[in-house]
């Protein structure tokens, strides 16, 4: 029982680093649309604004815009550089 108990309590401290990490990552995303989308304009209709917003996602985040984990290029880029430098199987 001990040890059943000390492997759910070392697995808690690895789901809660984990809950930590991507809450991190998902309050970086919402700031950065907040600043780079939202504060930017008034839409007229939420059609309008969920447009908007599948666009920032999909076109600029997620293909254009540089992000500081990669080193400061697009995803696009950084794709391109790990394809060049993998091993191929």
């Amino acid at each position: 029982i001990r040890d059943h108990h000390e492997q759910i309590s070392r697995n808690r401290g690895v789901t809660r680093k984990c809950h930590l990490l991507v809450q991190q990552t998902l309050e970086s995303f919402w700031s950065s649309m907040q600043i780079e989308l939202l504060n930017r304009k008034k839409w007229r209709t939420r059609v309008d604004l969920a447009n908007a917003i599948f666009e920032y996602i999909e076109i600029f985040y997620n293909r254009q815009r540089r992000h500081s984990k990669l080193g400061y290029v697009t995803p696009t880029e950084h794709e391109l550089r790990f394809n060049q430098t993998s091993i191929p199987a």
